[in-house]
């Protein structure tokens, strides 16, 4: 028979409120004498588990964005200042890559005239077989 487990329902909750305060997995395992390993073990074993560490940590994302603000705004000297700011780059940095909402929106606008042919550059193409807009057939008259 094994060793019984540590894992327990009030040791989860003081991880997760760990998490939500803006603290780190490995550091509220070694707080908790808990292994690492283990704890990865649990959440894969149990997707239930899983969302709730998840959540936790995302709101403890959010809790670091709002701490290093606050550092960065109450410095008093450089140091204080250039600490501030690489802490709340990386908080920045870590919502970017784990946030939905603080990923960046990508657009592009494409505007095409004319006729679009799509094929193989060996293809040749016939020109009387292009259909083509009314505004382009019209700007062709005007050309010729």
């Amino acid at each position: 028979m094994g060793r019984p487990t540590k894992r327990t329902k009030a040791l989860i909750e003081t991880l997760c409120e760990g998490l939500r305060n803006g603290r780190y997995e490995n550091d509220l395992c070694k707080q908790l004498d808990v292994n690492v390993s283990n704890l990865y073990r649990w959440k894969q074993a149990d997707p239930e588990l899983r969302a709730i560490v998840w959540a936790a940590r995302c709101d403890g994302i959010m809790s670091r964005l709002e701490a290093d603000r606050s550092k960065l705004e109450t410095a008093e000297d450089r140091n204080e200042i250039l600490r501030g700011k690489e802490l709340l780059a990386h908080s920045r940095w870590e919502a970017e890559k784990l946030l939905p909402s603080f990923q960046p929106v990508q657009k592009s606008e494409v505007e095409h005239k004319g006729p679009m042919v799509i094929g193989w550059e060996s293809e040749e193409v016939n020109p009387a077989e292009v259909k083509r807009s009314p505004e382009v057939a019209a700007e062709r008259k005007s050309l010729n």
